[in-house]
């Protein structure tokens, strides 16, 4: 009884590019889908996806004031970290204090822009994230403008008479 035994050809198969996966571009991820409501609440309220995330969690538990401790035990982050997110989010007009707890309490108009940005997370939220980690960073767009010359006031350079020469 003699089995007969083929052989097996094993040809390789690239399982990647040359060059390998980092050699090929991102694919692009468009905010156009985002509102600018949403796009505008996020340039100026919105630092990261954490921050996102204790916003929503904020707004989606209206009916009461939470602590920090309460927060930080509901999302399983650092309550030092979440404390200091609710008092940004408390200085940004989105949450109101109430002793030594907040609530979601955002003006109407950005309430709106708020209910937008869940959606939006919620259907879009690579377009979402791709927005929060694109936009130009505050400080470091502070720090440029303190060395941009007013337009119309020419650099006046060292006083005449002093100097080289």
């Amino acid at each position: 009884m003699g089995a007969a035994v083929k052989s097996l050809s094993c040809e390789a198969v690239p399982l990647a590019p040359p060059g390998g996966f980092s050699s090929l571009p991102d694919p692009p991820v468009s905010t156009d889908a985002l509102s600018s409501s949403v796009l505008t609440l996020i340039a100026e309220r919105i630092d990261s996806v954490a921050q996102l995330e204790v916003l929503l969690f904020m707004r989606d538990r209206r009916d009461r004031a939470w602590t920090g401790r309460e927060v930080a035990g509901e999302l399983r982050i650092s309550p030092t970290w979440t404390e200091d997110q609710l008092a940004l989010h408390t200085r940004r007009a989105l949450l109101a204090r109430e002793g030594s707890a907040y609530r979601y309490s955002p003006p109407p108009d950005v309430a709106g822009a708020v209910d937008d940005l869940s959606a939006a997370y919620q259907t879009r939220p690579v377009a979402v994230v791709t927005a929060i980690y694109t936009k130009p960073d505050r400080t470091i767009q502070n720090f440029a403008d303190a060395f941009r010359l007013r337009r119309g006031q020419p650099d006046e350079g060292p006083p005449r008479g002093e100097g080289h020469g």
